[in-house]
């Protein structure tokens, strides 16, 4: 007997890309709440020159969304 239930079937590739695609969207349209949901509670924002011009972390929501409603509209990302 296996250790892995054959009858649940995870495509972590598919999840995984799903969700960039979202956050692609979401970032192009610059709606930092919906943004912010994507990430998890004790999530970590790493700005490498994107949106500060520096080399700055933001630690839980309440900083990610802070440092992106502060910089997002600057950097104008597209094509994510």
């Amino acid at each position: 007997m296996s250790v892995i239930d054959t009858e649940i079937v995870v495509d972590i590739v598919k999840i995984y890309a799903a969700w960039l695609e979202r956050f692609g969207d979401v970032l192009e349209r610059r709606a930092v709440g919906e943004l912010v949901d994507l990430f998890d509670d004790d999530s970590y924002w790493k700005d490498v020159l994107a949106f500060t011009g520096g080399y700055r972390t933001f630690g839980e929501k309440p900083d990610i969304a802070r440092a992106l409603e502060a910089t997002v509209d600057a950097a104008a990302p597209t094509r994510v």
